[in-house]
C-alpha cells in the first residue's frame, strides 16, 4: 500500500509541474503576442500620423461647443517651433495659439494658405497667445 501511495503522490507532483510549466510557456507566448501586437500598431499610427515640419500650414480643429453657427470649424495656422517630444507650437496671422499640440490634433492644408512670413512678427517675438 505504502508504495502504491508514492506512486500516486508522484504523478500527482509530476501533473503540478507540467501544469505549472504549461502556464510558464502560455504567459512567454502570451507576452510575446503582446510585443508583437504593440510593434504593428506604433507601425500604423506612424503610418497614419504625418511628419510636419516648421513652416507647414496645418488646420487646427475647433470644438463644436467653442465655436457658434456662423464660425468655421478649422482654424489655419502655421508651424512656428517644435520641441523634443515632437510638440508643435503654432501661429496665426493673429499671433501665437496657446499650447502645444501634437500632429494626431492636426490636419495638414491641403495648400499654403499661411505662411511664417504672413504672421505678426512683433506678436512672435513678444510671446503673446491668442
Amino acid at each position: 500500500m505504502l508504495t502504491a501511495e508514492v506512486e500516486f503522490a508522484e504523478t500527482i507532483i509530476c501533473d503540478l509541474c507540467k501544469t505549472s510549466d504549461k502556464i510558464k510557456t502560455q504567459r512567454q507566448l502570451g507576452c510575446q503576442g503582446q510585443e508583437k501586437a504593440a510593434e504593428i500598431m506604433l507601425k500604423v499610427s506612424q503610418s497614419r500620423i504625418p511628419d510636419l515640419q516648421i513652416g507647414d500650414c496645418v488646420l487646427i480643429t475647433v470644438p463644436k461647443v467653442d465655436r457658434g453657427p456662423s464660425d468655421p470649424a478649422n482654424v489655419i495656422a502655421v508651424i512656428v517651433n517644435q520641441n523634443e517630444h515632437k510638440l508643435y507650437q503654432l501661429g496665426t496671422k493673429y499671433g501665437l495659439v496657446k499650447g502645444w499640440y501634437n500632429s494626431a490634433s492636426l490636419k495638414p492644408a491641403t495648400s499654403n494658405f499661411l505662411k511664417i512670413t504672413d504672421l505678426r512678427i512683433e506678436n512672435l517675438k513678444q510671446g503673446s497667445t491668442t
